[in-house]
């Protein structure tokens, strides 16, 4: 009889669920980024991102993983960046309030002030739920989970006239802000003082781009090549504006809103290329509009002289960023990274280095 009622509790162990929480507890995000999966497994989709010291309600237990609600929808965060907080109450990750931008290139920043980072930016008519207010910055969820800041004053929350005496004040701020980047006098040393140049390092966020021969992924690539361009170009005097800054995704439509929202002199979407043959390698520069067939010309030109693969030449071809953009405009596919050789000699210093002195020489020949 002892054995039988052993055994029995030994089954009741076995077949207790997954399941830990009789109630809801409250814990508090223990890492810079922490992402919400669709399922309770490292390699389930991405859903949200949660910052640190956000408080989220947590359900139940599996496996390690424990089930929030990010955004209206159930998802799962890995349990070991979470820790119990002392609060009985969570932050609410979503809103029901929406906001919408009124401004061509609004800035979203990482705080609610002019001081702070711009992480992104929105085009009028773009809509966001409103995590928090503080003061004359609005906290909003983004398209990829994450969050940001943007101005009252340039949102369809400013009918709010309580601040309106502080809010018309930073509105000055912001506002001479921008002015100083779209209108920058030709004062300073280089070839290219004066001119604005958008650099847009193609995909982000959830749009990897193509992968390479060795797991690289293009959206990586694209921001290093970024990089290095931007610092040779505002060596050389050159105001320089990025799409994206980080690891984030910016739809074609924004990518030109955003070179729509400065006096952009030149946009140049940079890009690597792959192809089912490994054989396939070389750089190219595409335009779409006839009138930048000039400006394509003397860009290859210039990216085949610095850079050691093969020139594959100046291609035409209907691209939305070039297409729908009212100002010079580019794409370079910068290499093959299926191609053994092109991979190796795009991921050595020299390689990013002659690439960085090639776009700057083009762009000061074209408008020299």
């Amino acid at each position: 009889m002892k054995k039988i009622v052993g055994f029995s509790i030994l089954c009741f162990f076995f077949i207790l669920p997954a399941t830990v929480f009789a109630q809801e507890k409250v814990y508090e995000v223990d890492a810079s980024v922490l992402l919400v999966r669709e399922e309770p497994a490292s390699n389930s989709d991405v859903i949200g991102k949660l910052q640190a010291g956000d408080k989220i309600k947590v359900f139940q237990e599996k496996h390690g993983w424990y089930q929030t609600y990010v955004n209206g929808q159930s998802g799962w965060v890995a349990s070991q960046y979470l820790f119990a907080s002392d609060s009985e109450t969570a932050v609410e990750t979503t809103s029901s309030k929406e906001i919408t931008v009124q401004a061509e290139g609004t800035r979203i920043r990482s705080g609610p002030d002019t001081s702070n980072s711009i992480i992104n930016f929105a085009t009028n008519g773009d809509k966001f739920s409103v995590v928090e207010t503080q003061s004359d910055w609005i906290k909003v969820q983004l398209n990829d989970g994450s969050t940001g800041w943007v101005a009252r004053w340039l949102t369809s929350d400013s009918a709010n006239d309580s601040q309106s005496s502080s809010s018309n004040e930073t509105t000055q701020s912001e506002s001479a802000e921008v002015e100083q980047v779209a209108r920058t006098e030709n004062n300073g040393d280089g070839d290219l003082s004066g001119y604005n140049i958008v650099l847009d390092p193609g995909h982000g966020g959830h749009d990897p781009g193509a992968i390479g021969l060795y797991g690289n992924q293009e959206k990586d690539l694209a921001m290093i090549a970024a990089n290095q361009i931007a610092s040779d170009l505002e060596s050389a005097g050159a105001n320089v504006i990025l799409t994206r800054s980080n690891d984030t995704f910016i739809s074609l439509e924004e990518r030109v809103n955003i070179s729509h929202s400065y006096h952009t002199d030149a946009f140049i979407s940079l890009h690597y290329n792959a192809n089912p043959l490994r054989l396939v390698n070389g750089i190219s520069t595409y335009y779409t509009n006839d009138s930048d067939q000039s400006f394509a010309y003397q860009m290859q030109q210039s990216l085949a002289e610095h850079v050691d693969l093969t020139d594959r030449g100046v291609m035409h071809e209907s691209l939305h960023v070039l297409r729908n953009n009212d100002n010079p405009a580019l794409l370079l596919e910068l290499g093959f990274i299926t191609n053994p050789h092109d991979i190796e000699v795009i991921q050595t210093e020299s390689y990013q280095s002659n690439i960085g002195q090639a776009v700057t020489n083009a762009l000061s020949n074209y408008f020299h």
